[in-house]
């Protein structure tokens, strides 16, 4: 997946917070990989999980990959329409949906669903409400994280300007 930042050209000199929790993050890492990184204008992920590397770089163009292609599917979907992502996703973060209940109909929803907006702002959902952040599927293929059981509705993982 290729991204072009249309109207930033550079990432602010503050790392974002990735969108996602993710086994593996290389948020606490940043300072150690971010002086290792070679020069350039383009940054290749082939690993790019939650997205802490690319979201605390600033290259003016990035080429981000992973074996999941749900998640590589949700960062297109944010990159190709974010304003209709966030429409479809944050009625998912509201205290309606913090049940384990609501979560297995997504769950359940999302393994049934074909690729698009929905079943990217269902990822998200799952991501954030699952267990500690997991992403597993069974032998079938279908996602089976358990539900997290939260004390408070997770936040939407928005930048804040």
């Amino acid at each position: 997946m290729q991204i072009h930042p249309a109207s930033q050209t550079e990432k602010s000199a503050k790392a974002a917070k990735p969108p996602l929790k993710w086994v593996g993050s290389k948020s606490r890492l940043l300072a150690q990989l971010l002086p290792a990184l070679p020069h350039g204008n383009r940054l290749v992920e082939p690993f790019v999980g939650g997205g802490a590397v690319f979201l605390g770089t600033n290259f003016s163009d990035y080429l981000l990959g992973d074996s999941n292609s749900h998640l590589i599917e949700l960062y297109r979907t944010v990159a190709e329409q974010p304003e209709q992502f966030i429409e479809m996703a944050l009625p998912f973060f509201s205290e309606s949906y913090r049940s384990q209940e609501r979560f297995l109909e997504i769950r359940s929803a999302f393994n049934e669903a074909k690729e698009g907006l929905l079943r990217a702002a269902q990822f998200l959902y799952l991501n954030r409400f699952g267990f500690n952040g997991l992403c597993r599927y069974n032998r079938s293929g279908q996602f089976n994280v358990p539900y997290g059981h939260h004390v408070c509705v997770p936040s939407f993982p928005e930048r804040k300007s």
